[in-house]
């Protein structure tokens, strides 16, 4: 598991403890296959499943997308509307 430090204005929090599973979970409570998961977050197939079988985490502007979704999965369906 890989908890990722976020810094805003020199104060750190943590985002998000992401794992695996946890995106794969995501990822199906928005209803979407990997492909069009990866094409929401404008990675490509290949790294949205990187994610999902836990070779590499989400990172930068990803992971910000990813932990905005968690707590409101309806924002990211929003996005790709707008």
């Amino acid at each position: 598991m890989i908890v990722e430090l976020l810094a805003i204005n020199g104060v750190s929090s943590f985002l998000w403890i992401h794992a695996p599973s946890q995106i794969t979970a995501l990822r199906r409570t928005l209803k979407m296959s990997q492909p069009v998961f990866a094409r929401m977050l404008n990675v490509g197939a290949g790294t949205a499943a990187s994610w999902g079988n836990g070779r590499r985490p989400p990172s930068g502007p990803a992971l910000k997308i990813l932990h905005v979704a968690k707590k409101n999965p309806e924002a990211l369906m929003e996005l790709s509307n707008g």
